[in-house]
């Protein structure tokens, strides 16, 4: 009787273990962080925030992301990567990108460097759509906060996400 409570205890302190340090890096992103996707194979995007979910796509190391929404819990992220904004990852298979120098801090002309993104009603990837641009694109930022910029493109204002813009 003892050994099985020594071992039932012993089991659940290995399994606290191993979550809580993924626990930890998960709850250090917010909307608006630039993250990579950090895995050996290949990470699962799904459609909700949880293993319940089913799988939309899966992408390799070093994809690149923005947070866009944070589960209750702080676990599982809502990203857009590229055009797509609808999935959602576990933190522990996220890192912060570090590399990420793009965001505009000052108003200006910038250019889209990704496979074209759209520009949003409303500072959020859930938000209606006003339009899409094109990668290469030239577009005047006119503000920035919380990672999103308020642009104009053409006759277009909306909002994009700074993560995809490069100072010209």
């Amino acid at each position: 009787m003892k050994k099985n409570r020594l071992t039932a205890l012993l089991l659940a302190l290995v399994l606290m273990a191993s979550i809580l340090p993924a626990t930890a890096l998960a709850a250090s992103f917010k909307v608006g962080d630039h993250v990579v996707v950090s895995v050996d194979t290949l990470l699962r995007y799904r459609s909700g925030p949880g293993v319940d979910h089913p799988v939309l796509n899966k992408y390799r190391n070093g994809t690149k992301a923005t947070v866009v929404e944070v589960s209750p819990k702080g676990l599982w992220f809502r990203c857009q990567v590229g055009a797509r904004s609808d999935g959602w990852f576990w933190g522990g298979y996220l890192k912060k990108d570090a590399a990420s120098s793009t965001t505009p801090s000052v108003a200006g002309n910038y250019v889209v460097s990704n496979k074209g993104m759209f520009v949003y009603l409303r500072a959020s990837a859930g938000g209606a759509i006003i339009t899409k641009v094109p990668d290469g694109s030239s577009v005047k930022v006119i503000s920035a906060a919380n990672g999103w910029s308020y642009v104009q493109f053409g006759s277009n204002y909306g909002y994009m996400m700074s993560h995809f813009l490069v100072k010209k």
